[in-house]
């Protein structure tokens, strides 16, 4: 995603910063996370995936966290378009400040896209 970054430069003495945004990754897919501690106790991870491409892309999306079995989401033929996943983890408190780790592996594809995430309230 989008990453503030500052080139500082001293040319002939004199110094100054410039401040960019970069956009880092890959050019055609987009993986957005979030969590939120739900009022019945259960952690829910939103993955937002985002296709850029003009070609359908298709992923298993794997959630790891710690102490847990793993959860398995997948997209298939997502075209030029964005959809979220969705991961209900029960007894959510215990979780709280730990990380959590996606992967998303493509499907008939090379790419495995690996992502974490502090579980939060």
């Amino acid at each position: 995603g989008p990453q503030p970054i500052r080139l500082d430069f001293d040319v002939g003495g004199d110094r100054f910063s410039v401040y960019r945004t970069l956009q880092l990754g890959l050019d055609d897919v987009q993986v957005e996370l979030t969590s939120r501690l739900r009022t019945d106790g259960a952690v829910v991870v939103e993955q937002h995936l985002t296709n850029l491409s003009n070609r359908p892309l298709s992923f298993q999306c794997l959630l790891f966290a710690p102490g847990r079995r793993r959860e398995t989401r997948q997209v298939i033929n997502l075209g030029r378009d964005r959809t979220t996943l969705m991961f209900v983890l029960l007894k959510g408190e215990e979780l709280i400040g730990k990380e959590l780790w996606l992967r998303a592996e493509e499907i008939g594809g090379p790419r495995v896209l690996n992502y974490t995430l502090t579980a939060e309230r």
